[in-house]
């Protein structure tokens, strides 16, 4: 898939919106497969998600929300050519171990709202990479270093702007000189996790793709753990390898300086013009 769309743009130009042209079809087609919905509903929900995430009117995502869940069993029933994990979790009636309406809309909801996550963490990716030439020399020519690489852009790159979820402190206890009591809502810096130099070392503001001990928090922990991380780390190795080998040449667009969204829940670049 990352292949195709690679050669589906690079004949066509010499420069693109890596974003337009490749994170977020890669993402969604991604996603598409593993739940086997259709590219048009994938687009579709997948827009409506990023909606039901950004800020808004309360009486509108309500709104949107219960558009979301029509469109869910709409495209569960039409897409079934493959079966695919959307038909298996919202069409089984509701027994024991099977999944309520509003339980499979909220799964369903985490994994294609997460979709805008992994798009801006590749741009995110492509980005630092692009700008750091010792980076590509070293993914270019040294196969083993994928064996790291991914978790350590993963870690080196923040794309929640908090900790997700609130947590409930289960006991009193102190965090950083701070007193926190049993019941008290703590929002934890998974940020600042990540560049933690008593945990990664005195370089830990510095990127190492040759980082072996990497327990990184760049999709939570526990039980809050992301759902779709195992395909993401994937997604991120996959759609740099194929960029670095069909376009060795790529670089930033020399002419275009870095524009950030804005109000949304997450650090994500609104483009990223390169050329080759």
């Amino acid at each position: 898939m990352a292949e195709n769309l690679i050669d589906g743009f690079a004949r066509h130009t010499n420069s693109a919106d890596l974003i337009e042209v490749y994170a977020r079809p890669l993402t969604i087609g991604t996603t598409g497969k593993l739940l086997g919905v259709s590219e048009d509903h994938g687009t579709e929900l997948l827009a409506l998600c990023e909606s039901l995430t950004t800020p808004g009117d309360a009486d509108e995502q309500v709104q949107q929300r219960r558009r979301l869940r029509q469109l869910l069993h709409k495209t569960a029933s039409a897409d079934t050519h493959e079966g695919g994990l959307l038909y298996d979790i919202l069409l089984p009636t509701h027994s024991d171990g099977a999944l309520s309406p509003d339980e499979a809309t909220d799964l369903v909801l985490a994994v294609y709202a997460g979709g805008r996550t992994p798009v801006a963490l590749l741009a995110s990716a492509f980005l630092v990479l692009l700008g750091d030439r010792a980076a590509l020399t070293e993914l270019r020519e040294d196969p083993d270093i994928w064996r790291t690489a991914p978790d350590e852009l993963l870690r080196f790159i923040p794309v929640g702007l908090s900790g997700g979820f609130s947590r409930l402190a289960a006991s009193d206890t102190s965090v950083g000189g701070c007193p926190v009591r049993s019941g008290d809502a703590v929002l934890p810096a998974t940020i600042s996790a990540n560049f933690d130099e008593d945990v990664f070392g005195r370089d830990a503001g510095r990127l190492n793709l040759r980082r072996t001990d990497n327990p990184h928090l760049a999709f939570g922990f526990g039980v809050h753990r992301c759902p779709g991380a195992p395909i993401s780390r994937i997604l991120v190795e996959v759609a740099i390898k194929a960029i670095l080998e069909k376009i060795p040449n790529i670089g930033l667009s020399g002419s275009s300086q870095v524009v950030w969204h804005s109000g949304l829940t997450i650090r994500a670049l609104a483009e990223l013009p390169v050329e080759w």
